[in-house]
């Protein structure tokens, strides 16, 4: 997925796939393992989207179309379970990790200049947001969509670290 290509450039029997994996694979995620949450009055569904499903992208339309609408599904799914105390939020991720093969050298080097930490997310930045969203601090917290780009990965590791106690 995340074929980097504009809405045109697509067939319209590619748009299923993106679809089918991108949108329809969340309610699949959430038919599997929410009964069980259900039933047991307790649990923390956390997804995770690439940040063009909040900002749009003209080279990602399809999936970021596709995932936004998920961002929007678990909302929505929050209202509905959050009586049995579950909570549903999503991390919209930017750039993580050095490789990115899809993207030129040259205009990963120009997508990182602008940023002002100069450099691009790291695993340890993803785990630190989704361990706060698994752990009690985040137990009032559902329905939310979490922008996790380099503006925010101090705000996520600062509040994690603000208490004085890891989660």
């Amino acid at each position: 997925m995340d074929t980097i290509q504009t809405f045109f450039q697509y067939e319209p029997e590619e748009w299923k796939r993106e679809i089918d994996v991108c949108f329809y694979g969340v309610f699949h995620l959430v038919r599997t393992f929410m009964p069980e949450m259900i039933e047991r009055k307790q649990g923390k569904f956390v997804n995770i989207v690439g940040d063009s499903a909040r900002t749009g992208d003209r080279n990602l339309i399809l999936s970021a179309a596709a995932r936004g609408g998920t961002i929007s599904f678990l909302k929505s799914l929050a209202q509905e379970v959050g009586k049995y105390h579950i909570q549903c939020n999503t991390v919209a991720l930017g750039l993580i990790g050095k490789d990115q093969p899809s993207i030129d050298s040259a205009i990963m080097t120009r997508i990182i200049k602008h940023y002002p930490l100069r450099r691009l997310g790291k695993i340890e930045d993803v785990t630190g947001m989704v361990l706060f969203l698994l752990s009690s601090r985040s137990d009032w917290m559902t329905g939310q969509s979490l922008p996790l780009t380099e503006d925010t990965v101090c705000l996520a590791n600062c509040s994690i670290q603000f208490s004085g106690k890891k989660s």
